[in-house]
Order: structure tokens, then C-alpha cells, then sequence
């Protein structure tokens, strides 16, 4: 019978550890959304003020905005898992 309640009890420490996990987790997903956001909109305004480096830097600040709002996507879903 005591292996079963030393199973329950580390089972219960696990759990414990893995909403830790979750609550940092989802904070961390929220920062890499803005980080992202932030060079997109930095690499479309550099595109825009040198013109001449337009084709490569507004394509590039395009991608970083479509991952912060796919990141954004999955930290709304991460959290909607409660």
C-alpha cells in the first residue's frame, strides 16, 4: 500500500512542476511575440528609409510580423488549455 501512496505523492510533485513549467512557458511565448513584432516593425522602417535596401529588409520585417502573430496564435491557444 506505501507504494502506492509514494506514487501518488511523486505524481503530485510532477504535476506541481509542470504549472510552474506552464506559467513560465507562456510568459516566455509572450516575449518572443513582441521581440518579433518590434524587428518587423524595425526592418519594414529601415526598408522604407533606404529605399535601395527595400527588397530585402520590408520582405524580412514581413516575416518576423507573420511569426509574432503566429506566436501569437499559439500563446492564445496555450492559454486557452486551462
Amino acid at each position: 500500500m506505501s507504494g502506492c501512496v509514494e506514487e501518488v505523492n511523486l505524481l503530485n510533485v510532477l504535476n506541481q512542476k509542470n504549472v510552474a513549467t506552464y506559467k513560465t512557458a507562456s510568459s516566455g511565448i509572450m516575449t518572443n511575440v513582441l521581440i518579433y513584432f518590434f524587428s518587423g516593425i524595425i526592418f519594414i522602417a529601415f526598408g522604407i528609409l533606404y529605399e535601395r535596401f527595400l527588397i530585402l529588409l520590408f520582405p524580412l520585417g514581413l516575416l518576423f510580423l507573420v511569426g509574432a502573430i503566429l506566436s501569437y496564435r499559439f500563446a492564445k491557444k496555450f492559454n486557452w488549455k486551462k
